[in-house]
């Protein structure tokens, strides 16, 4: 693990903007649309996602990586936002407006979706107000 690591970030000297970690693979996004992958596997529609965006010239803005699902991910670039097999409640929440400043899918299966003045998460586990948009603006 230290060794891919080592390769994540000596990989490119921009600015770093993201880390991402899984049980098998290290994701770093640098600089506009700069990315580096090491470990085990990457979901198909994902290294698609990027690679089309990096040869486009276009910014990716933020990603996840599943660490429930080695197949889930979320990515999020200037031509909209992209996901896969991050289930069912999650998927329905990511349709919602606004677009996520970010999305967290836990090894348990748990989600929390970050979005400008409020979050969503899972069934459960945002009290009484589960699966509602929570306002943190007020």
């Amino acid at each position: 693990c230290a060794s891919s690591l080592e390769t994540v970030f000596r990989a490119d000297s921009a600015e770093i903007k993201q880390v991402c970690f899984t049980h098998a693979s290290q994701f770093v996004l640098h600089g506009v649309n700069g990315y580096t992958i090491a470990g085990g596997y990457v979901p198909p529609g994902f290294y698609k996602r990027l690679s089309a965006a990096s040869s486009a010239g276009s910014e990716i803005h933020k990603v996840c990586l599943s660490k429930l699902s080695p197949k889930g991910y979320w990515v999020s670039d200037e031509d909209g936002w992209q996901c896969s097999g991050l289930g069912t409640d999650l998927s329905a929440e990511l349709e919602k407006a606004p677009l996520p400043l970010h999305v967290c899918h836990a090894q348990d299966g748990e989600w929390l979706v970050i979005r400008d003045f409020g979050f969503a998460c899972s069934p459960g586990k945002c009290g009484a107000s589960s699966l509602q948009y929570n306002n943190l603006d007020s």
